[in-house]
């Protein structure tokens, strides 16, 4: 049976999973050269090469936009060598399922946009009822409309808590998707999983549906 890749680069910590085995290195890390070369170290670890690679997943953002282009492009160019599929995965959902796998309650998820505004989903039970780009006290209003109690992943979680006065929060403790995240939700995905194997995956900012209009 083939593997399945993982691929991160959406923060700093750029990781890499083959088949459930984790690999994490910051991209200014002195031995840090490359994803690719990261790709390498992982198989070289496990005894396989590259034409063992059956499917390659990659969180496609959004996140520093430059590096989940650099994941996103490498991914693509591993699968047209190899004559592979990619599996695309929103990274709110990621962060989401890394926060919180097995809980009730709803988790927000919020990265940082620039600008003074953010990336927010509200994921329940695996599905997005909020998504959302603007400034985080918007973000945190709508939510503290719809719900009582909060999970928090990701950026600006203090700033957020305080926002959501009334809402009883609890922080995850989880800054950043993984690659492992990415993984599992790849080789089970939940019955509502909006994403299948594609020739090629484009990265996710802004402009990008759902961004560009409300969930629901």
């Amino acid at each position: 049976m083939g593997l399945t890749l993982a691929i991160e680069t959406s923060s700093i910590n750029y990781g890499v999973t083959l088949d459930g085995t984790e690999t994490v290195l910051r991209r200014d890390d002195p031995s840090f050269t490359s994803i690719g070369g990261l790709v390498e170290t992982a198989l070289a670890a496990a005894g396989r090469t590259p034409a063992d690679i059956a499917l390659i997943a990659v969180n496609l953002g959004p996140g520093n936009l430059s590096s989940v282009r650099a994941g996103v492009a490498y991914a693509n160019g591993l699968a047209f060598s190899l004559g592979r599929r990619v599996v695309g995965v929103h990274g709110l959902r990621v962060l989401a399922f890394a926060a919180a796998p097995d809980a009730d309650l709803p988790v927000l998820c919020l990265r940082n946009a620039g600008a003074g505004n953010v990336y927010a989903a509200v994921y329940e039970h695996g599905k997005a009822s909020l998504m959302r780009h603007g400034t985080l006290s918007d973000i945190a209003e709508a939510v503290r409309a719809a719900h009582s109690e909060i999970i928090l992943a990701g950026s600006f979680r203090d700033r957020a808590r305080e926002l959501l006065a009334g809402v009883s929060v609890t922080d995850s403790g989880v800054e950043v998707p993984s690659s492992l995240a990415t993984y599992t939700l790849t080789v089970t995905p939940p019955a509502d999983a909006d994403w299948a194997p594609a020739d090629f995956v484009s990265p996710i900012n802004e402009q990008t549906p759902p961004f560009t209009g409300e969930i629901p």
